[in-house]
């Protein structure tokens, strides 16, 4: 009975209300639990030697070791003092020198009040010199979380999409980088440095980073709680005589940490039945009740679907439970009442989908985030009818996610 009635029963569609608020003007799309998958592939390049020196382990103006400088600490601060090894990102131009510390021979003072001699910056047999055209010597990169949800959101908060691809695909000093050469070219003393190259190919990194964006919403993590509550009452004539009703609620928590899903499920049925038959000479009586529970922490899946302008589809899967099942039965046939109880066999609860659908709003105090907020009303009037029984479905979603 239970699999014929309750399991068979077609559910509303759920609506779920649009939220009030502007939508972010950030084109972030997709599906934000798919973050992990791009950037499980992006770390190792992150944390290669020749990224994460630039960013965090490599600071040649502290002293040995401290610095972990294969060159040395620099003796001294002012911003073309690396261009004696690093050579590249300079251009050998005709001209006198620029910056008046190199112009010459002699000495010049340093912000602690010393002094150290100077490199000429002109060539005097070529009458060239090398004129940064880059970034700042020294001007390191910020400093890398060795952390991924840490680094993601660092990644994310400095730079809008656009801007991101931009810097990956176009920054001079990200092309040494994937290159493996330290930042020299064949005009250093040190030339050619003998470096392994980070593990991606610098256009398969900017793919990564690309599909992130738009395949997994720029996320970086979710949290957030689901609560859905469904009950179901079904009443049914059996014959003239008789009939049956079915109750069953489903009351279920979804919490979302860090885009990891774990969920609450707690499901209850009770099926009743009652049957007189007039027979001769006397009566023919059968009621019968059985009653199923079922409580636990079932698998649990979400997809929560990114679209342009703010708007948003999530869809969660919770999986079934094993369910305890009652059985009490009594009957009647001229005799007195026959009473029978027992115990059936357990056997798993119907397995749940559900989706909502709303509008998202950007938080106005955790930038780049997205907020998705809302909840469903109990539906008023949804009855239905099949083979002589009239049913009611009542479901109500709440939802609080936050996206970051």
């Amino acid at each position: 009975m239970r699999s014929s009635l309750v399991f068979g029963a077609v559910f509303a569609t759920l609506l779920a209300a649009l939220l009030a608020g502007s939508a972010t003007a950030v084109d972030r799309t997709g599906d934000p639990a798919k973050w992990r998958t791009f950037w499980t592939q992006m770390m190792p390049v992150y944390m290669h030697p020749r990224c994460f020196n630039c960013h965090n382990k490599v600071n040649p103006r502290l002293p040995d070791p401290e610095n972990n400088h294969g060159g040395g600490q620099l003796e001294f601060p002012e911003q073309f003092a690396c261009i004696g090894c690093h050579t590249a990102n300079t251009t050998v131009v005709e001209g006198t020198c620029e910056l008046n510390q190199f112009s010459g021979k002699g000495k010049v003072s340093l912000h602690d009040g010393t002094t150290t001699n100077t490199t000429p910056c002109m060539n005097e047999e070529l009458k060239k010199i090398r004129i940064p055209t880059g970034p700042v010597w020294n001007a390191r990169g910020p400093d890398f979380s060795e952390d991924m949800l840490e680094l993601c959101q660092m990644v994310k908060n400095r730079k809008t999409p656009e801007e991101l691809v931009e810097h990956v695909q176009n920054d001079a000093l990200i092309d040494f980088g994937f290159k493996g050469t330290a930042g020299m070219d064949d005009q250093s003393q040190y030339w050619p440095p003998e470096l392994e190259t980070p593990p991606l190919a610098k256009p398969e990194f900017v793919n990564l980073l690309t599909r992130w964006i738009t395949e997994a919403a720029m996320a970086c993590s979710t949290d957030g709680t689901v609560v859905l509550a469904d009950k179901t009452t079904i009443d049914m004539t059996l014959s003239p005589f008789g009939g049956a009703s079915v109750r069953k609620t489903v009351d279920a928590t979804i919490d979302i940490k860090n885009g990891v899903a774990t969920s609450k499920l707690r499901y209850t049925e009770t099926s009743t039945s009652a049957v007189t038959a007039p027979t001769q000479p006397c009566r023919a009586k059968d009621n019968a009740e059985v009653q199923s529970t079922a409580e636990g922490n079932p698998d649990t899946k979400y997809q929560i679907e990114m679209r342009p302008g703010g708007m948003y589809r999530m869809r969660f899967f919770l999986g079934s439970i094993e369910a305890q099942t009652d059985y009490a039965a009594k009957a009647g046939l001229c005799r007195p009442i026959i009473k029978r109880k027992g115990q059936l066999p357990t056997e798993p609860t119907a397995e749940q989908e559900f989706s909502v659908e709303g509008q998202a709003q950007p938080s106005p105090t955790d930038p780049g985030a997205w907020i998705l907020k809302g909840s469903t009303p109990p539906v008023a009037n949804n009855g239905f009818a099949f083979a002589g029984a009239t049913g009611r479905s009542e479901r109500t979603v709440t939802w609080d996610i936050v996206i970051r």
